[in-house]
């Protein structure tokens, strides 16, 4: 669904799931709809947001701060608005 959703936002429930190779009848057998799905990419994104902060562990703040922000930048590269 992340990927389906980083090339096309708007994807519906029918295209995310032929994405991943299921029905939408599986789809829905673990998201009660789209939205439920998006929100679930949203707690699992925040999840890994909050380990690569917790990641960085430099004494220098600043270089600390450069590496959280370039760490965190990859992440959410891929992520259209």
């Amino acid at each position: 669904a992340r990927a389906t959703l980083a090339a096309d936002p708007r994807a519906s429930i029918d295209v995310i799931a032929r994405s991943a190779g299921l029905s939408r009848r599986t789809l829905y057998g673990h998201f009660d709809d789209r939205d439920a799905l998006i929100r679930e990419l949203i707690v699992s994104g925040a999840q890994r947001f909050n380990a690569i902060a917790e990641s960085v562990e430099d004494a220098d703040a600043r270089i600390a701060l450069a590496r959280l922000a370039g760490r965190l930048w990859q992440e959410a590269a891929h992520v259209q608005v």
